[in-house]
């Protein structure tokens, strides 16, 4: 990976997570990863930090405030959208999809029912992100 930053991962189920950082490690993804358990955390961190974030991973169905309030909130604070961090959604449901097209974001990816779709899945994201060329 070229770009520099580190991957935001926001996902409330431990197991997702380790699923993910198997995948990441399984591509050789070289990107500090930040892995929160909520939104909330996630939004302190983005609110707290200096570091420009590479690429932010969320899980949609989320309790307390799920992935499109997680969303919305990063897009009406000004200085977050400043940013202008990519932003996309893994899920291991598409039921949300029709909620979400109105949102500012640039994916909305299924998890897969095996590691081997997922890191397809990874791989595609982290790719696309690398070699577009954006303000990040």
């Amino acid at each position: 990976m070229l770009k520099k930053g580190p991957l935001v991962l926001v996902d409330d189920d431990i197991e997702d997570q380790e699923l993910v950082m198997l995948s990441l490690q399984h591509l050789g993804v070289t990107h500090e990863v930040k892995i929160f358990q909520s939104a909330e955390a996630a939004l302190s961190y983005l609110y707290e930090t200096s570091e420009q974030p590479f690429i932010i991973v969320s899980d949609i169905n989320m309790p307390k405030m799920d992935g499109i309030a997680f969303k919305k909130t990063i897009d009406s604070c000004d200085i977050l959208k400043s940013k202008c961090i990519p932003f996309v959604f893994l899920s291991t449901s598409t039921r949300f999809v029709n909620e979400t097209c109105h949102l500012n974001i640039q994916g909305y990816f299924k998890k897969g029912n095996s590691l081997q779709e997922l890191n397809e899945t990874i791989q595609i994201i982290l790719q696309y992100w690398d070699r577009t060329i954006h303000v990040n």
